[in-house]
């Protein structure tokens, strides 16, 4: 009996994978891509809103979980013990942090809807 040469077939099954693995990868991108527009914030007024509803939902829940077991967790899922004070630094850190993002998004969302009156003022 004559031995099966398998090389030629486990590279065809190996380009296979590989193809298989970045075209799934392609896809789920795209389809990543096609939800994010979606869910865009295509109003500025919206995106000013919502810059200040999740900033105050997330203090809320960070002082809520204070007041009943004196530790909360970041949105990234760190713990901080408000009893020590590296814990009462970080508390402050972290605040700073979600004031500054909500300034931020806020910020941006001004600055569009400033660009959009004055596109309205030229037209």
């Amino acid at each position: 009996m004559t031995e099966l040469n398998t090389a030629g077939v486990s590279n065809s099954v190996n380009m296979i994978a590989k193809n298989f693995d970045k075209t799934t990868t392609i896809r789920a991108h795209i389809k990543e891509v096609n939800n994010n527009k979606v869910s865009a914030i295509y109003d500025f007024t919206t995106g000013i809103y919502k810059a200040h509803s999740s900033f105050y939902t997330e203090l809320n829940r960070v002082l809520r979980d204070i007041m009943d077991t004196g530790k909360t967790k970041t949105l990234q899922g760190q713990e901080i013990d408000v009893t020590t004070t590296a814990g009462a630094a970080a508390l402050s850190m972290y605040l700073r942090s979600l004031y500054q993002m909500r300034d931020i998004y806020a910020g941006l969302a001004e600055m569009g809807l400033a660009n959009e009156k004055k596109l309205w003022q030229i037209t």
